[in-house]
This record gives structure tokens, C-alpha cells and sequence, in this order.
């Protein structure tokens, strides 16, 4: 059995004992949905896997007569009709503010609102300032507020258009995302005029204000947050868009289609979706607080906090995530089977003894159910191949096996002799009396490399495919056929793609090992001069430092990582600022000459004040090269697509040496991506170089040609 610790770990500082089996207590702080306990389930308004073609998203319960419905967080709201009943509508509520650190939250759809609540007869909305709902009366009152702020302004209607909803049936299209609304892009692309159909500014409102009533029943769904962009020619079936938003309730169904990669890719999406349940369950850990109708006390026990929870069928269920390799669901690539004989993924059980071996995700969705004994114990085995930088990291769950600050990786993840399985992971679970309190764990594995076979031509049948093993850089950077979701509001701003996916990462040390970490990436454009008639476009991808363990070093200035906050689809460099990439403090770029083959390249490189080493990882290319990778993507229909770096070396431990005497790497890049499930490296017809003198900023030629003149002169006069 492995060595397990106290759950009260979880009280303590991550930085007490190194990190080892060390993890914050999770916080949590939100409101009930409903003004009491008083209301039932069926197992046919549960959340989850109800069949292997269906996944239901949305939790409905049912009560007697009227209740009234709460907001779970501060938020903004954008309230649409519900399909099929004229007199309910359905909220969707954007969180400014999240219920629970560490698990971010896109949407909370409430689903079922009474419209008399919002909306009069006339099509205006409901209430005043000190009649009606808490929603529409702190609307009200918003809006009275601002034309006496403003009194040249002439006060209108209030429009129901002014909180999302279409006046007429014309004046909103079901295919359209619900993102366009929150992120108003009021101006459509290729055009300057204002679209009436999203020019408005949505409201924001406090957490624990009540939005209306509802009756008999209600549904609710949770959506996870992956980023604030869109992709271009998406084979997703799954859209967030109007007709998800104004279902009644909503399920995944891939009974209507045929095609077996679609399949896929649409139970994906049951990732994206959080049980209600489970949700109020991770406040029962003694760091929550839940405040329920008009109260100002919240309910910090897990006995009140599980007496809410009552009416709920999946009260005891604890639902598990496991994101692999490219940031896909466990085994999506058919690649953590156990043998080729043996179709088993995992073992689980309530203990390490119990375990045993099944097909990780209920019902063949990539969502686990479990349902703990009275210990709240679960015990998990992932399949491995045992390489050396097989690693787990815990984004949400109670650890009890051993770890290093939520990373689990070396000994305690692989067995000392060679087995189809890693070691044990161990989670707890809170408990009450007998039973289980239901739960959410969420899993970043990669126990196993993978492989790439190279595209051959139909027309060169001689050619033997050569298979690229994928280093973890080749697993980074993507987001080659996103869109920004929102518009650029002023020049001082560079558009801005932030993947809210976390991916883990290795990071050289200065003892010749690796760090561990777990990173966002964003990608950033920009525009420089070139002379006085020319500018050149580029694209820049970082990674985003969310979490690290560091392997101690003598030689380390500090053992404190810096952990990035991500700027979401526009970055601010101000008005006074150089308008071109530049990575934000505490890091800056220098400029290093070298030749290539008789071409003299300006390098880059990534430093940190004070000496430290850096936590981040850089690929800059122009935007003309990036668009050789994007119709490369586009030629072969290829989805999920990455940049690969191939080594001109074939060894990431040898490198060059320039006439200059300066150590660096040359890489052609290419893209790996999904065709119908396969997953295919595909070289660019024109090849592309980039280079890295450090092993952090890889670079091509033309990105960092004119880069003397951007940071030679503005880090000129730094103190380093």
C-alpha cells in the first residue's frame, strides 16, 4: 500500500515541508440556487451519463407551487425565451467573481424562469425601483442611476433588449454563441456600423439576489471555462450557442450521428459540464460557506451544508475528470489501454486492495461516476509505459497518497519494477455518517508518451511513414485557427487568445533536471515597423504559469516560481507603452547576434530579474508563416491542431555552435493534428525555421529580425 498522509494537510501552507503532500484547503463561497431544501429528483432529471448515446447536462428538480431562484455568484446576466414555453425564460449568469477558487466556471443556465418576473406585457421590463424581484429592482435602480448621473441624456425605455432578450423573433439567430453577447461585439467583422442586434452592455449583479421565481420545476447547469475565443470551421456537433441556451434542458445525444470521430468529439464536451450537486458538495470541506435565501449567515458545516443537498439523486456521487495528452479526454486516442489483449484503463476502487480494472467514464463518456464507501476513500490507477516524465497533477481533489504540491510524478507515480499500472492515487472524499458527500475531481495526466506518424501522400505509396515521438512543447502550442471572441477597442491594445486548459510542463533547471509545471498558453499578435512604409505582422504564443514544483538548487536565487496573471482576449500596454510584444514582469527579452549557415540571425532570449530562471516558454513567428501553418490545417481538415518541433539535431541534448561561439538549437516546425480521430504530423510545403539559444524563446529569422531596434532599445537603460 503506498504512504498516505492527515487530511488536515489541507489547513496547511504549501510551502511547510518542501511541498510534500502539501495542498490548500479549497475555498469555496457561494449561494443556493433555491430558497430551501424542499425539493426532489427523479433519476430521469439527474446529471450525467444516462446511456451510452445520452449525457445529460442539466440537473432539474422538483418542488410544490413557487420558489424563488437565487444567484449562486456575483455576475453578469443575459436572459432569453425558452424553447417550447412562452411563459418561462432561461438566465444565463457569467461569473465576475468565482464561487470556487481553482475551478473556473464559464456559465451557471438557469432554466426556467417565470417571464412575468422580467417582463410586462409590453415588452418592457418588469417592476421599478422598489417593486418586483431583487433582480429587476437593482437593474431598476442601475438604470435610473445612470441618466441622473447623466442628465443631458435624454432617459429611453427600458428595452428588454437591454438584458439580452429579442423583441422579435428576427432580432436574434439561434446559431449565434452566447459569447457574442457577453463579450458585446457590437460591430460585425468587415464592417464599421454597429450591429443593433449586440449593441447593448449587459448587467451586472450581486451574488445572493434573487432573479425571480420558479414553478414546479427548475434546471441548472454548470459550464467549465476553456478560454474566450472560437475555432474557425469547428467539427465540434457542440455549440454554446442560442438553441443550448434556451432549451428547456439539455442533453449530449450522439444518437442521430453516424460518423464515429463526431461521436467523439461531441462526448468531449461532457468535460465541460459540472453536477450542481457536486458543486455544493466541495463546500462540506470545512473552507466553504453557502448562504441561503435572505440569510446573512452562511452554512459552514457539512452537516446543514448535506442537509441542502438532500433532494438531489447524485447527493453521493463523485464525478472524475481525467485530461490526457493534448488536452484530451482520457484514452481518447485509444493509447491508456492496459495491454493489447486488455481494454482496461484504469483501476478504481474505495481502497488500494479493492481496485479494480474497468473502462475509465460511465456509460463510454469521459466522466467517471463513483460512488465512495462510508471512508469516503478512492483509490486510481492510471495506465503507464513508465517513461521517465510520466507525471499527474490534481487541479481539484483531496490527496491523500503521496505528492509533491498536487504533482505526482517519480516514485510516488511509478512502480520501482515495471508495471502496466502507476502506483496508486489516493483522494478522500468528506463524508457524513455512512454516506458519501458528492464530489468533483479533476486530473491532468500524462502517463504515457505519444506517438505521431508522418503523413505520406497516397501518390508516393514507396515512402515508409517515420513516427515523431511528441516532446512536451509539442503539446503546447495551438490555438492556430482561434478567433478572438471580442473586438479591438483602442491601439493601445494587442488582441489576445488566452486557452484556459491546463497542460503540464517540464522547465530545465540549473541542475541539469526539470522542473515540473502546470501552465495556461495565450497567444498574443502585434504589428511592428519595418521602415517608413512597411510593418510587420507576428504572432507570439506564451505560456502561462499556473502552478510549479521546483527541485531545489544551490545555485537558485530564489525557489519561488512566478505564477502568471492571464490577460483575456485583449492586452493593455497603455498609452505611454511600445505597442509591440514584450513579455510582463518580471521577465524582459535581450538581443544576441549569431550566424547560421552564413546568415547572420538576431537571437532572443528570456531573462528574469535578479537572476532567476524563467517559468515560461515563447514561440515567435510571423503572421505569414503562421498562415502557412493554418492552410496546412485547412488543406487536410485537421482538428486540434499543434505546433511540432522537429530537432535538425534529432537530439534536444546537442546543439550548435555559431562562428560567434553561441550554443543554439535550429528546429523546422510543422503541425500535428486529428484526422478522424488519427493523429497525423503534417510537414509545411515552405519550410519553417525557428531557433532557441536558450531552450525558452524559440523564435523564427523574420520574427526576430527587426527586434534590436523593439528591445535592444527599450531594455537599454534597465537595471538588471
Amino acid at each position: 500500500m503506498p504512504d498516505t498522509t492527515n487530511s488536515n494537510q489541507y489547513k496547511e501552507t504549501t510551502t511547510s515541508q518542501d511541498g510534500k503532500n502539501v495542498m490548500p484547503l479549497l475555498q469555496s463561497n457561494s449561494h443556493f440556487f433555491l430558497s430551501d431544501k424542499d425539493f426532489t429528483q427523479a433519476d430521469n432529471q439527474r446529471f450525467g451519463a444516462i446511456s451510452e448515446s445520452e449525457f445529460r447536462t442539466t440537473s432539474v428538480v422538483s418542488f410544490s407551487g413557487e420558489k424563488n431562484v437565487y444567484a449562486m455568484c456575483q455576475g453578469t446576466v443575459f436572459l432569453q425565451p425558452q424553447e417550447g414555453d412562452n411563459s418561462k425564460v432561461n438566465l444565463i449568469l457569467k461569473p465576475f467573481r468565482q464561487p470556487i477558487q481553482g475551478i473556473p466556471i464559464k456559465y451557471i443556465v438557469y432554466r426556467g424562469l417565470n417571464k412575468s418576473d422580467f417582463i410586462t406585457s409590453g415588452n418592457t421590463l418588469a417592476g421599478s425601483e422598489t417593486s418586483g424581484s431583487g433582480f429587476v429592482q437593482h437593474i431598476w435602480s442601475e438604470f435610473n442611476k445612470f441618466y441622473e448621473d447623466n442628465p443631458n441624456t435624454t432617459k429611453p425605455e427600458f428595452s428588454i433588449s437591454l438584458i439580452g432578450f429579442p423583441e422579435s423573433a428576427e432580432d436574434q439567430t439561434v446559431t449565434n454563441l452566447i459569447d457574442n453577447y457577453f463579450y458585446k461585439i457590437a460591430v460585425d467583422e468587415g464592417t464599421t456600423e454597429e450591429n443593433p442586434q449586440k449593441a447593448y452592455e449587459l448587467p451586472t449583479i450581486p451574488k445572493g439576489i434573487e432573479l425571480g421565481t420558479a414553478t414546479s420545476t427548475f434546471g441548472i447547469d454548470i459550464v467549465l471555462n476553456t478560454g474566450d475565443y472560437y475555432i474557425e470551421n469547428d467539427p465540434n456537433p457542440f455549440k454554446l450557442d442560442l438553441t443550448y441556451a434556451r432549451a428547456a434542458r439539455y442533453s449530449l445525444d450522439t444518437s442521430t450521428i453516424t460518423n464515429e470521430f463526431q461521436q467523439k468529439l461531441l462526448k468531449e464536451n461532457a468535460t465541460l459540464f459540472m453536477d450542481v450537486a457536486a458543486f455544493y458538495g466541495l463546500h462540506t470541506n470545512g473552507g466553504g460557506k453557502i448562504y441561503v435565501g435572505n440569510s446573512d449567515t452562511p452554512l459552514t458545516t457539512k452537516e446543514t451544508i448535506f442537509e441542502m443537498l438532500n433532494g438531489f439523486v447524485s447527493k453521493n456521487k463523485t464525478y472524475i475528470y481525467i485530461q490526457a495528452n493534448r488536452q484530451r479526454s482520457y484514452n481518447f486516442y485509444n493509447n491508456y489501454i492496459a495491454a493489447e489483449d486488455n481494454d482496461n484503463t484504469v483501476k478504481i476502487g474505495n481502497t488500494v486492495a479493492d481496485a479494480v480494472e474497468t473502462i475509465f467514464g460511465t456509460n463510454n463518456w469521459p466522466v467517471h461516476e463513483f460512488v465512495s464507501s462510508e471512508n469516503g476513500s478512492i483509490a486510481l490507477q492510471l495506465t503507464t509505459d513508465n517513461y521517465k516524465n510520466a507525471s499527474v497533477y490534481v487541479v481539484t481533489g483531496k490527496l491523500t497518497s503521496n505528492h509533491e504540491e498536487n504533482f505526482v510524478r517519480n516514485s510516488n507515480l511509478l512502480e520501482e519494477e515495471v508495471s502496466s499500472y502507476t502506483k496508486p492515487i489516493v483522494f478522500q472524499t468528506e463524508t457524513i455518517a455512512t454516506n458519501s458527500i458528492g464530489s468533483y475531481i479533476s486530473i491532468i495526466c500524462e502517463a504515457k508518451q505519444m506517438l505521431a506518424q508522418e503523413y505520406v501522400s497516397p501518390d508516393t505509396p514507396d515512402v515508409v511513414p517515420q513516427n515523431f515521438i511528441l516532446k512536451d512543447i509539442d503539446d503546447v502550442f495551438g490555438l492556430l485557427d482561434a478567433k478572438i471572441i471580442n473586438t479591438k477597442l483602442s491601439s493601445a491594445k494587442l488582441p489576445t487568445i488566452v486557452d484556459e486548459k491546463l497542460q503540464i510542463i517540464n522547465f530545465p533547471n540549473t541542475s541539469e533536471n526539470n522542473d515540473i509545471g502546470v501552465i495556461k498558453h495565450q497567444k498574443i499578435e502585434d504589428t511592428i515597423p519595418v521602415n517608413e512604409n512597411e510593418v510587420l505582422q507576428r504572432v507570439t504564443y506564451e505560456t502561462l504559469l499556473h502552478n510549479m514544483k521546483r527541485t531545489g538548487s544551490s545555485y537558485m536565487k530564489t525557489s519561488t516560481p512566478v505564477v502568471d496573471a492571464a490577460k483575456t482576449s485583449l492586452q493593455d500596454y497603455g498609452a505611454n507603452h511600445k505597442r509591440f510584444y514584450q513579455p510582463n514582469s518580471p521577465y524582459y527579452l535581450k538581443t544576441q547576434l549569431f550566424t547560421d549557415r552564413g546568415q547572420t540571425i538576431t537571437g532572443l532570449t528570456l531573462k528574469a530579474y535578479e537572476g532567476n530562471m524563467p517559468t515560461k516558454k515563447i514561440l515567435g513567428i510571423t503572421k505569414e508563416e503562421s498562415q502557412k501553418l493554418k492552410d496546412v490545417a485547412a488543406q487536410y481538415g485537421l482538428n486540434n491542431c499543434k505546433v511540432f518541433f522537429i530537432n535538425d539535431l534529432y537530439n534536444e541534448d546537442e546543439y550548435f555552435i555559431s562562428n560567434e561561439k553561441s550554443k543554439y538549437k535550429r528546429y523546422s516546425i510543422s503541425i500535428v493534428g486529428e484526422t478522424n480521430g488519427d493523429l497525423t504530423l503534417f510537414k509545411i510545403p515552405e519550410e519553417i525555421k525557428v531557433y532557441s539559444i536558450d531552450s525558452y524563446f524559440f523564435f523564427s529569422e523574420n520574427y526576430s529580425k527587426y527586434s534590436f531596434l523593439l528591445y535592444g532599445d527599450y531594455y537599454s537603460n534597465l537595471e538588471i
